[in-house]
């Protein structure tokens, strides 16, 4: 925009002084063009720099350095200094004829009282020269040192900015970064990272390593499979009784490792409580000695206050802390009397002392080919997606939105929080500001993020945008699975081919069943509760809607028709 102005105005400076230059009656300082013709020289010589300066900065945006977002803006800034002050010096000797020799020789005094009061800011411009000739940083890098940590995410000529993990940006002259050691850890290069942790010595080393080895190749978010993960046991403390490990694996997200930690060690306490395993739990200590007072130690104080007490020796007691893990065995056992209410007593006692319980942590899979009931937290189990069923579904959803009375603002929302959030981002990126009030309704109306995005999908009218937006959907539908849902059985029973994937949105707790352990409980059931307990998995069991009698017995009979 300014060089299109600059060139009006330098246009009609020149129109002026072809106009009025010849004009009789006018002044002799206005009608020779005084002022005029160097008015409109410079203001060419600085539509020139300015439009220069614009393809300058086309021809350096694409570049591949820019275009992937590696390049600074110090080159940039040192290549527009150098033509403004070129363009300045051709306009002083032709436009303004001025001797620069002379006008150079006679402003030298003025020049070295410029240079000691810029000589900080001259540091800062040839420290960034510097950088951008070595190149030991790039915009994208992160850099530490000392409390400093941070990725870059601008070079200028004077300072270089860092974004901080808290999100705030530090603004740093350039001469701190050639004056000091940096660590700088490239944006495109693997970053090992290294974290302890302590397991009891009763535990043994080889099975805590292989547990902690399958939660790193188990999908940890963000972090690489190659170069491959490790796990190292470093050393042992005897005072606490603890083995010391160490975990290492790479990533490219640098800012988000302490995120990447906190992920394992939740999945690793989750893992440990299935292998039978635990943490080290602080115990709590309180001072004992031999001299205190009889009412500490539970005797009578009164007798205490007559007895001489020798010099206090201070002890440590521990005393042993006991953490409920997950759901109560009440809870589990009201739950399962709940779900198996068509059973008899005596067959819901059998199959409550049979189950196995598990715990699983955020984002893991429940695998295993066993039937499971989930007592605590949530699940997220995918679904078939069949073509008829699926436009079915996602017509009735966007008749719900269409009918005011659904869509009601101020629902509660049934998509789950970080599903919502990758829905507005993504959508914000094509619809902007509106992404959120459109994004509100749908949540309330659906919990499976399959529908709401294809739903959201809709509302974008660009076809390429529609397209590129649905590259980020889920591949699959999902329900959310609550307390008292069923697990595995159509796959047991022979309805579904393979498992379906499920995922914990919450930690949870599972009770667990090989198929075999079922099957020799249920031969001793009566008919009354396999009919019960048939009806019950053709409600509530995903996938056995249409189980028949049939298949039923079949797979009652099913070590049976093997050892034929």
């Amino acid at each position: 925009m300014w060089p299109l102005i600059t060139l009006a105005l330098a246009a009609l400076a020149w129109l002026l002084q072809v106009t009025l230059s010849n004009e009789p009656g006018l002044s002799p300082w206005a009608a020779h063009g005084v002022w005029l013709t160097p008015l409109a020289l410079g203001l060419s010589a600085l539509a020139t720099a300015q439009v220069l300066q614009q393809l300058l900065v086309h021809v350096l945006r694409s570049t591949l350095r820019y275009r992937s977002g590696a390049g600074s803006e110090l080159l940039q800034s040192v290549l527009t200094i150098v033509l403004y002050a070129l363009v300045t010096v051709l306009f002083l000797h032709w436009g303004l004829n001025r001797d620069l020799g002379s006008l150079l020789a006679t402003s030298a005094l003025l020049s070295a009282i410029i240079g000691l009061a810029l000589q900080p800011t001259l540091g800062h411009l040839f420290a960034g020269v510097s950088i951008e000739i070595d190149k030991p940083i790039r915009v994208g890098d992160f850099i530490r040192r000392d409390e400093l940590e941070g990725q870059v995410v601008a070079m200028t000529w004077r300072s270089v900015k860092v974004r901080t993990v808290r999100g705030s940006t530090i603004v740093m002259p350039n001469s701190e970064f050639t004056n000091r050691s940096l660590e700088v850890i490239a944006a495109d290069v693997p970053f090992r990272h290294e974290f302890p942790f302590f397991v009891s010595t009763e535990h043994a080393p080889g099975q805590v390593v292989r547990t902690a080895m399958q939660i790193l190749q188990s999908g940890l978010p963000g972090a690489l499979e190659q170069p491959g993960p490790s796990v190292l046991l470093v050393s042992n403390d005897p005072a606490n009784g603890t083995l010391r490990y160490v975990v290492r694996f790479y990533t490219l997200r640098y800012m988000e490792r302490a995120g990447m930690a906190s992920a394992f060690l939740e999945r690793f306490w989750y893992a440990l409580s299935r292998e039978g395993l635990a943490l080290p739990a602080p115990p709590a200590f309180w001072p004992i000695w031999e001299g205190a007072p009889a009412l500490w130690q539970g005797g009578d104080g009164a007798s205490a206050a007559v007895q001489p007490s020798p010099a206090p020796r201070p002890a440590l007691r521990a005393a042993p802390v006991q953490a409920p893990v997950g759901a109560s065995p009440a809870l589990q056992e009201a739950l399962l009397g709940t779900v198996l209410a068509g059973l008899s007593p005596a067959l819901r006692q059998a199959w409550a002392r049979s189950a196995q319980t598990l715990h699983y942590g955020r984002h893991e899979r429940c695998e295993g080919a066993s039937i499971k009931l989930l007592v605590a937290g949530r699940l997220r189990e995918t679904r078939p997606l069949m073509e008829a069923q699926a436009s079915d579904d996602l017509a009735q959803l966007l008749q719900a939105l269409a009918d005011p009375a659904l869509a009601v603002p101020g629902r509660s929302r049934r998509l789950e929080r970080d599903v919502f959030q990758a829905l507005v981002g993504q959508a914000s990126q094509v619809l902007g500001p509106v992404a959120l009030s459109l994004c509100e309704p749908i949540a309330t109306l659906t919990e499976d993020p399959w529908l709401a995005w294809q739903a959201l999908a809709e509302s974008i009218p660009d076809a390429t945008a529609r397209a590129q937006f649905l590259q980020h959907a889920p591949g699959q539908s999902m329900r959310v699975l609550s307390p008292g849902a069923w697990l595995g059985w159509a796959h047991a029973l022979g309805l579904e081919p393979a498992m379906r994937e499920c995922r914990v949105s919450q930690g949870c707790t599972v009770l667990v069943w090989s198929p075999e352990t079922l099957r020799a409980l249920l031969r001793q059931a009566s008919g009354q509760d396999h009919a019960g307990l048939l009806q019950q998995l053709r409600r509530q069991a995903a996938g056995c809607a249409a189980l028949s009698s049939s298949q039923w017995l079949t797979w009652l009979r099913t070590d049976e028709l093997r050892a034929a």
